[in-house]
This record gives structure tokens, C-alpha cells and sequence, in this order.
């Protein structure tokens, strides 16, 4: 080697020494402020997933406060749909029981067209009474919205009219009749009650700040903590409300840490670094001092280097003891990249990437496993980093030991086989089961996921073929049509049912592909599945809630239609076949309700659903709609005459006593209402209205009965709708009138007494009688006020007949559904003072079943009618529930015994003895006895001879007009017929 050479060898060692220490010093600076970086990182990411976790707490706690509050009205506004007309004791009472447990609602208001109706509590509230949304801007767009879009919507916080500041969640209520917006139910929320509940106002972590006016998000205010936080980075969360959010912002109490440097790191790294500097000068001396008998071993070995420069495999000749390069072949500089001088200026250390401990290592692997050999990383010019084998055999040169190394590139050969240990340990450790087939389907590998899904092991299933994993849920054209998919495709995908080893049948998300060879020839098939046992339970419990009722279990309407939906469509393509909707209502239910409580109430209803389905098929459907009202589907029916003992059936099984505690037992009725596909009707829509027509006629004919659909009970149904209608109009356009009937003294023969009827003189039909009219009357709630108007019509003309001097008796019937309206009382009294009349002569009638099934405070009002002077009689005594000895109780008259009894009294001894029977018994409680419905003579003798007191009926005179009836008192004597003597 020239020594001119020899000369720049040695100054570029030196050059080298230096540069490598001030890089040394450069990657230490910067790897120090890399550290300072990412730990400082790290602790503001700790310090924002604290934060995060807390704030996740608060939000969820805030959640579900207010979701809870919320639940606890779900069932009010569905109440009022039902009970449209619910007054403010009704309300109250409800209200009541709901809020039972801990809550932070401060007031719940129910707002009829948008002028708040009820209050609960009442005190406190009676500001609120009477507000009409449309008069408070900043609350009647929240209203309109939430009908609009018929949901609940949460708005606030809200200074309300009676002063304090809350949140107001309002929902719509649709009349359940009419299918009419009837107004919204508004839950008041206590805002700081329930920041205190969530844990916000006591948070002492962290800084808060809440926005979000009217569930707006980040577009509101702030209603809780200070805006300046969004200059802080605060971690922010979204509170998922009903229709919108609110904005969670926090930092925590102390703020973010600022940037520390950490000193002792620092003076480590300085230790370190002049530790290097040392190791870098022993480097350099030892460099140099070989340099020269370097030189003189390439001198003596000319013809050696002639071959080593020659040969086209990548070659180095390596000083042993110091690294450094000190000759290298063109193969060499072509594979490297760098020219001769480059090259020979390194050690192999430069080239090679590998740290001094992963190379030592290398070496003692290499001798464990008597390896003449080494793998190395080393980079090339370009930094591309390429793995190498070398071969080195030592050759001694002038007392040194030169290293002759022949390297080979194996980047390709290592990369092959880290992605076949990467494939491996993916297969191994993937969650998802994997099996792996051959050509003829055997099963060669699974994975441990496969073994902790199925319970088999890799010797249990190795050979064999995949079917051993089959459920038998499958046919066989299920698998055929697979692998069709699988051979036309390449793969296939989709949920099957497999069977673990311990004979458990289970879904599975499964995956198929086949693997081919470059002859496109199929060599494997490659199997991915994953138990979905849990996702099926969540999709089973969502069907659950979403499809039937939470109280009974029962298929709810949702599903009910669609059943329905699929009925009718197999009965198309089976016309042989009917299809039969059932649908009922328990009679009398809100009796029960209301004199034992909801709890009882629901206890029934659950007991009821338990009964029907036992008396009907499996393969039938009972679905409740709500209330106490039920509907039954049947397929299959090839003979409508068969729906008849069904029928019969339900209703004996369903009268049949409950037990609802230990002590408590009670009995019901139904009505049932049948529609029939196709005869009926053949949409789902119409089966179902036309069997609620049907059970509505039912209950028309006594209750506890079945009807079945006609085409009359449409009509009847329409014309019903339509006087409801008129009779809404008929007061104020004057069209009712009260007719007259006497009533006769059976031993003086005067007319003692009359019985005013209402009739309607109605535009079109003529003249109405009650039974046309009253019972609509009483299902919409119009007999109030047809009450108050017969009550001021009697007292006006009883106090005319008093001023003529008639002393005789006036009797108005009246409705038990007066009793529910708070003011009847008052009402009752109002127009006996405004009228002047002797309220002794003025008789209000209730029905025997009436007075008996009437809920509540009955007694209390009965007496509270007493005290004002008025006179009470029983109506159609003898065919309710009652019995003298319970009657006795009631402050109550006069009883009239029922016309069914008069009919045939002189031809049926059973009606003469049950008639006298009442009298009797009545005369011992000082009670008058009034024989409805006279219409011969035998009847009255026979009356006449058992003492009862009073007669009416068709054979003194049917009820007249008022001028009619004026005629015949002012004869004091019935024309038609000579009355008996006593």
C-alpha cells in the first residue's frame, strides 16, 4: 500500500474519531430531549385519562339521574291517553304513587292544548295552574317541538313562573280514543338536586363546567362553572339527554403540570456519554496502531488480492482485532454502495447495526450450535438495512490476525421466515378460532382460540373431517350450497350453528376460504369463526323488549301485526283455512284497579294472561295492546262454529275467582269481539278494528258475552260516531227535552210524585230516547254536563209545580261518572239555591250496579247530597250485586224495584215472592218502595196487596211533554185507568 495512502488512511481515522464523538454528542442531546418529551407526554396523558375516567362517571351518574327521574312518569303520560278526561284528584292520586320512591322531580304538570290542567303537588304550585305555553316564548318552542316530533325533549335550565330554576322534560300525550294531540306531560326537575345527586356540585377533583341550553350541546350557555375553562384544554364529554346533549367540560383542580426537566436522567446520560468518549479513544489508538502492519500484509499477498478483488462474491478482509476494514472486493463496493476508499475507511461495526451485545450473542449461538457462520444486519449507503450470513476464516499475518469474510445477502430468505413465526403467532393467539384443512377436507392444524370455543383439542380433531362440529340444525343442501359458494367465489361467509364437544349447540360468525397453489389447484381450506352466543342473547333481549309487553310477557301490538301479517299470508295460499281475531276487554277491570290498588291490578292482568294461555293452542297468539284489553289470534280455522265454544271457553276460564294475595280474591268478566278472515275483512287493520267493534257490541249486550263482527256493527259504530258529534252541539242549540211520567200513591191513587226522562229532539233522527244517546254520553264524558243541565232544567220546574201548589216528588237520574268531577256537589246545591225550590221533593236516582261499583268516597258524597236536603232512591233495584243489609249503610230513600220483576209478577210465583220479599225488607229499613214498569191491572192489585207504596208505569201514562203532563196534575188523577183502592 503507497504510503501516501497510508498517510490519508490514518488522518481520516482521525477526522473519523472526531466526527463520531460530536454525533455521539448530538444523538445524546437529542435523545434526552426526545425522553423529556415523551415523559412530560406521558404524564399529561395520565393526568387526561384521570380526567376522562372521572368525567366518564360524572356524565353516566348525570345520565342516569336524569333517565331515572324520567322513567318514573313513563306511565303517567300513557294514564291520561287512556283517561283523557282524568281530573286533578285523579291526577294527584297517580301522580302520587308513582313518585313513591326517591326522586328529584319538583313538580309534574300535565298541560291539555297547552294550558297547564293539572299539578302535582298542588302546593307550592299554583302559579303554574292555568299557564298557557303560548304566553312564554322561551318555553313554547320546546313545546311545539316535543309534539312535533312526538318525543320527549329536555330543556333547561328554565327560571320557572313560580320562581327557583329547573329542568323541564315535556312529553306529548295523543289521546289513545282519537288518536288527537290531548297536550304534554311536563316533569320539573330540581337542577341543583340533581347536579348534587350526580356528584357534580360535590366534585372536589376536578374544575367543571357544564353548556348547553335546552339540550343544545356546545351551541348554549353555560349554565354550570366558568367559560374561561375552554382556555385550559379541558377534556370534554357529550351528556346524551332526550332529543339533544349537553357540553361536560373539566380540568383538574390543580391544572395540567408544566414541562420538569429531570436532572438526575441528565447526569446519567453525562456519565454515559464521556464513558463512550473513552471507549471511542481506545478505539482510535488501536486503529492506528494496526494501520501499518495492515499495510505491510496486503504488500505479501498481491497474488491473494488479485483473487479476493476478482471473485464475484461479496468479500471483506477484516483487521480481527479492531473491526476495521482493510480491503474489500468490487463485489463488495457494488453490494455496499460505497467506493474503495469509503469502504476501508469503516469497521465493520459502522456497516454493522447490530449493538455489541446482540453481536456477542450471536457469536456464542454460533458456537452452541457449531456454526461456522454469523447473521448479521448491516446498511448499505442508500441506510437500506439488508440481513447478511458471514463466513470469516482467520489468517495469520505479521503477528496479526486478519479475518477473510465472505458475506451472502439473505434479506429475502429472513424476511420469508419472519413472516412465517408472525403468521404463527397470529394464528396462535388470535380470539377467533382458526382450522386449517387439506385437499381432501381433513382437518391438518387448529389454533388454541379453536380449542377455547370448542373444547376440542388439536389431537382430537387432527384427520378428521370439519362435520364433526355439526349441530344437525342444518340440511344437507345448507352445506352443498356452501361449498358451491366457496368453489365459485373463493370464500364464504356467514352464521352457522355449531356443536362444541360437550354436545352444546351454539352460534357462530364463520368465515371459509380456500387456498390455491400457482396451478391454481385447491391445497387448503381455511376456516375463521368466533362464538356469537353473547351478540344473539343481546339481539334476543332487544326482541324481547321491543316485541312484547313488560307486564305479562305477552307479544306486544308490534308483533301481533306482524304475526297477523304472516297468517294471512299463509291462509292466501291455504283459502281452505280462516284466520280468527279475538279481541277482549275485561269487564268491569277499573273497579278492581281502583278499590285494590295497581299493584293488585297488574297481579290480574299477569294471572289473566297466565289463563289464557294455558286454554288456548301453542301455536296460537295472545297479545295485550295495553290496559286490561287482549287480543287472540287463531289459524287454522276451518269452521267458524268452532270459534263459538272458544269463546265460551275464555270466558269461563277468565270469570273462574283469582287469588291475588292471601287474603284477597276477586272475580271478572270478559267481552270479546271476533272478526274472521276473509269473511270479515281481509287486511290486518280492519280484522282488528271490526273485532273492537265487535267487542264494544258485546259489552251492549250485558258484558261477560261474545259478539261476533257485523256489517251492522259498523254502521251502528259510524252512527254512534256521528251522534257524538251532534250531541256535543245539543245543549247549546237547545234540542233536549224532559218528558214526565207520574208516579201513582197505590192507596190514595193521586200522583204523588213524576219521573223526569231526557229525549233529544235531534235534527234528523227524530225524537231520541236515553238509550240512544246516554251511554256515548257516558264514554266521552258529555253526561256532566248533560247532568247539570237536567238537575237545572227539574229544579226550575219543580219549583213552578211548588208554586202552583203541586206537592209532589221530582226524580232526575243522574250518572255515576258525576261523582268523579269535584264541583257536582256544589253544582247540585248551586241551582237549588238559585231556583228557591223545597229540595225535600227533589229526588236524585242512582242505579243499584252504579252505586255499587262506583270507586272512592261514594259514601261521603252520598252524604254530602244529604245534607242538602235532597231525597235518594235506588234505581233498577234487584238486579245488581247489592242487598238490603249492605244498602242500609247508604243514606238513601226509596228503592224501585226493577220492571223485569213486575213483568210477570202476577204469572211467575218466583217474581211475586222475590218482590214481596223487597218490600218486606225494605219496610223494616224505613225505606218506600216504587214498582216500576205497571201495565195492568192484575200487576197493580197484586202490588196493592203486598203494601208497596208507589206505582209507575205504561198503564198510568207513558212519560209525556211537560204540557201533557201539566193536564194530567191538574186532575191529580190518571184518565186512562181506574187506579185501586187500598
Amino acid at each position: 500500500m503507497p504510503e501516501t495512502s497510508n498517510h490519508q488512511t490514518k488522518l481520516r481515522i482521525k477526522l473519523k474519531f472526531l466526527a463520531a464523538a460530536a454525533v455521539s454528542a448530538l444523538l445524546l442531546l437529542l435523545a434526552l430531549g426526545l425522553f423529556e418529551l415523551i415523559s412530560n407526554e406521558r404524564h399529561r396523558q395520565t393526568q387526561s385519562n384521570e380526567v376522562t375516567s372521572e368525567l366518564t362517571e360524572i356524565r353516566a351518574s348525570l345520565e342516569y339521574t336524569i333517565n331515572r327521574n324520567l322513567s318514573l312518569t313513563h306511565g303517567l303520560a300513557t294514564y291520561i291517553s287512556l283517561n283523557p278526561e282524568m281530573d286533578q284528584s285523579e291526577f294527584s292520586r297517580f301522580t302520587q304513587q308513582l313518585l313513591s320512591s326517591a326522586n328529584q322531580i319538583r313538580h309534574i304538570g300535565a298541560a291539555k292544548d297547552l294550558v297547564i290542567s293539572h299539578v302535582y303537588p298542588m302546593e307550592g304550585n299554583e302559579q303554574a295552574l292555568g299557564a298557557d305555553y303560548r304566553k312564554i316564548p322561551d318555553q313554547y318552542e320546546a313545546a311545539i317541538r316535543a309534539i312535533e316530533l312526538n318525543r320527549t325533549i329536555l330543556a333547561g335550565p328554565l327560571n320557572l313562573i313560580q320562581g327557583d330554576t329547573a329542568l323541564i322534560a315535556r312529553t306529548p300525550i295523543i289521546n289513545a280514543r282519537s288518536g288527537d294531540v290531548w297536550g304534554l306531560l311536563s316533569v320539573v326537575l330540581r337542577y341543583e338536586e340533581i347536579l348534587q345527586a350526580s356528584g357534580v356540585s360535590l366534585q372536589t377533583k376536578l374544575d367543571l363546567a357544564i353548556r348547553g341550553k335546552d339540550a343544545s350541546g356546545s351551541a348554549g350557555d353555560f349554565f354550570y362553572g366558568n367559560s374561561q375553562i375552554l382556555a385550559q384544554e379541558p377534556i370534554g364529554l357529550l351528556i346524551s339527554l332526550p332529543q339533544g346533549n349537553w357540553q361536560l367540560l373539566a380540568t383538574p383542580k390543580m391544572g395540567w403540570q408544566d414541562l420538569r426537566i429531570n436532572i438526575p436522567v441528565w447526569i446519567g446520560a453525562l456519565l454515559l456519554f464521556c464513558l463512550w468518549l473513552l471507549v471511542l479513544k481506545h478505539r482510535y489508538s488501536t486503529e492506528m496502531l494496526y494501520l501499518d502492519s495492515i499495510h505491510n500484509v496486503f504488500r505479501s499477498e498481491r497474488k491473494f488480492r488479485n483473487i479476493f478483488h476478482n471473485h464475484n462474491a461479496v468479500m471483506l478482509l477484516i483487521e480481527k482485532s479492531t473491526g476495521q476494514i482493510v480491503d474489500a472486493n468490487a463485489a463488495a463496493l457494488a453490494f455496499y454502495g460505497f467506493s474503495h476508499r469509503e469502504l476501508i475507511s469503516k469497521r465493520i461495526q459502522d456497516i454493522n447495526i447490530m449493538s455489541a451485545e446482540e453481536v456477542e450473542q450471536e457469536m456464542t449461538n454460533a458456537a452452541l450450535h457449531n456454526q461456522n457462520y454469523f447473521t448479521f444486519q448491516h446498511q448499505l449507503a442508500s441506510g437500506e438495512i439488508r440481513n447478511v450470513e458471514v463466513h470469516s476464516t482467520p489468517i495469520e499475518d505479521a503477528n496479526k490476525t486478519m479475518l477473510f469474510s465472505i458475506i451472502h445477502d439473505i434479506t429475502e430468505r429472513v424476511e420469508n421466515e419472519q413472516k412465517l413465526k408472525l403468521n404463527a403467532k397470529v394464528f396462535e393467539h388470535s380470539q377467533e378460532g382458526v382450522l386449517v384443512t387439506d385437499a381432501q377436507n381433513k382437518i391438518i392444524t387448529v389454533n388454541r382460540a379453536f380449542t377455547d370455543i370448542t373444547g376440542y383439542s388439536q389431537d382430537d380433531v387432527t384427520g378428521r373431517f370439519p362435520s364433526i362440529l355439526k349441530s344437525g340444525r342444518h340440511d344437507a343442501q345448507f352445506y352443498v350450497d356452501m361449498y358451491e359458494e366457496i368453489d365459485r367465489q373463493g370464500y364464504w361467509k356467514g352464521e352457522i350453528w355449531n356443536r362444541k364437544k360437550d354436545g352444546t349447540i351454539y352460534p357462530q360468525l364463520l368465515s371459509i376460504s380456500k387456498v390455491e397453489n400457482d396451478a391454481a389447484q385447491v391445497t387448503h381450506h381455511v376456516a375463521v369463526f368466533s362464538d356469537i352466543t353473547r351478540l344473539k342473547q343481546s339481539e334476543a333481549r332487544m326482541e324481547q323488549l321491543a316485541h312484547y309487553d313488560a307486564l305479562t310477557g305477552l307479544p306486544n301490538r308490534l308483533l301481533l301485526k306482524s304475526r297477523i301479517e304472516h297468517a294471512l299470508e299463509r291462509a292466501k295460499r291455504h283459502p281452505e283455512d280462516k284466520v280468527a281475531i279475538l279481541f277482549l276487554d275485561l269487564d268491569h277491570f277499573k273497579v278492581v284497579n281502583d278499590s285494590l290498588g295497581h299493584m293488585m291490578g297488574d297481579e290480574l292482568l299477569r294471572q289473566v294472561a297466565r289463563r289464557l294461555k294455558c286454554s288456548l293452542r301453542e301455536e296460537d297468539t295472545i297479545a295485550r295492546l295495553g290496559g286490561d284489553e287482549f287480543v287472540i289470534l287463531l289459524e287454522g280455522i276451518t269452521q267458524i262454529s268452532t270459534l263459538n265454544s272458544i269463546a265460551q271457553n275464555i270466558i269461563e276460564e277468565v270469570k273462574t275467582p283469582y287469588l291475588l294475595d292471601a287474603n284477597q280474591e276477586t272475580t271478572i268478566g270478559t267481552s270479546i269481539g271476533i272478526s274472521v278472515y276473509p269473511n270479515d275483512a281481509e287486511d290486518l287493520e280492519k280484522l282488528l278494528t271490526y273485532a273492537d267493534s265487535a267487542m264494544y257490541k258485546a259489552k251492549q249486550n250485558g258484558r261477560n258475552t261474545y259478539a261476533f263482527y257485523t256489517e251492522s256493527i259498523t254502521a251502528e259504530v259510524d252512527k254512534r260516531f256521528k251522534l257524538n258529534n251532534q250531541l256535543s252541539k245539543a245543549i247549546d242549540r237547545q234540542e233536549l227535552e224532559l218528558f214526565y211520567q207520574p208516579q201513582i200513591d197505590m192507596r190514595s191513587g193521586d200522583i204523588t210524585g213524576a219521573e223526569a226522562l231526557i229525549r233529544w229532539n235531534h235534527p234528523e233522527e227524530g225524537l231520541l230516547t236515553p238509550w240512544a244517546f246516554i251511554e256515548i254520553a257516558e264514554e266521552t264524558g258529555l253526561i256532566h254536563e248533560i247532568s247539570k243541565w237536567v238537575i237545572a232544567q227539574g229544579c226550575k220546574q219543580l219549583k213552578q209545580w211548588q208554586e202552583d201548589t203541586h206537592d209532589i216528588t221530582l226524580a232526575l237520574n243522574i250518572s255515576p261518572r258525576d261523582f268523579r268531577y269535584d264541583n257536582f256537589i256544589d253544582e247540585v246545591g248551586k241551582h237549588i239555591k238559585q231556583s228557591g225550590v223545597r229540595p225535600q221533593r227533589l229526588e236524585l236516582e242512582l242505579t243499584e250496579n252504579s252505586l255499587m261499583e262506583t270507586s272512592g268516597n261514594v259514601m261521603e258524597l252520598l252524604h254530602d247530597l244529604k245534607k242538602l236536603g235532597v231525597s235518594l232512591a235506588v234505581d233498577d233495584f234487584g238486579t245488581g250485586h247489592s242487598s238490603i243489609a249492605y244498602l242500609k249503610h247508604f243514606p238513601v230513600d226509596k228503592l224501585k224495584i226493577d220492571r223485569s220483576f213486575i213483568k210477570d209478577i202476577d204469572v211467575d210465583p218466583a217474581d211475586k215472592m222475590i218482590t214481596e220479599t223487597i218490600i218486606d225488607m225494605a219496610k223494616n229499613f224505613n225505606l218506600k218502595v216504587v214498582a216500576e214498569g205497571v201495565e195492568t191491572r192484575e200487576q197493580l192489585e197484586l202490588l196493592n196487596s203486598i203494601h208497596c207504596d208507589i206505582a209507575q208505569g205504561f198503564y198510568f201514562s207513558k212519560p209525556v211533554p211537560l204540557a201533557q203532563f201539566n193536564a194530567l196534575l191538574a186532575d191529580n188523577r190518571v184518565p186512562a185507568q181506574e187506579t185501586c183502592s187500598g
